[in-house]
């Protein structure tokens, strides 16, 4: 990263937490050119076109997205038309992160692949319905399929 002058945009979180980010990433990689804007903004209509031209002014050669899901997805969708950049790159809390802004849960959780049980612990209202009634929702529905179509027999 720091053998070319790359431009990253971040397009994420709390305004603090995109100036902590921006500053962090200049000190660990100094040709690394970073601008940024929060991600607190309607995601359409005018103020929607500003970031897009802030983000176009700039010319990012990535642009990091961090809204969380679907939100990012369904804005990159609709947007991608109008941004000038190389790649796409969303990321959820990623930058939260980061900034040790957002607690990710105790290590022995995070690194044994439960960190969703410990953002399920700590943000259980916004991540119930994706954890508890998705999840398993969707494993029923390919389970169902695979039996509709022969694929799961009794051996």
């Amino acid at each position: 990263m720091s053998e070319k002058n790359l431009f990253l945009f971040l397009l994420a979180g709390k305004p603090s937490v995109v100036d902590k980010a921006i500053t962090k990433l200049g000190s660990i990689a100094p040709n690394l050119r970073v601008q940024g804007h929060h991600g607190y903004f309607e995601k359409s209509g005018k103020e929607n076109d500003l970031v897009i031209k802030k983000i176009n002014k700039f010319q990012p050669d990535i642009l990091y997205i961090g809204f969380g899901m679907p939100l990012e997805e369904r804005w990159i969708l609709d947007n991608f038309n109008k941004i000038e950049t190389t790649v796409f790159l969303p990321l959820g809390a990623c930058l939260d992160f980061y900034t040790d802004s957002m607690y990710r849960g105790p290590r022995w959780l995070t690194d044994n692949g439960l960190e969703w049980l410990a953002r399920l612990i700590t943000e259980p209202t916004r991540l119930a319905d994706r954890y508890i009634v998705c999840i398993p929702l969707f494993f029923y529905r390919v389970v169902k399929q695979r039996i509709a179509q022969g694929m799961i027999t009794n051996r």
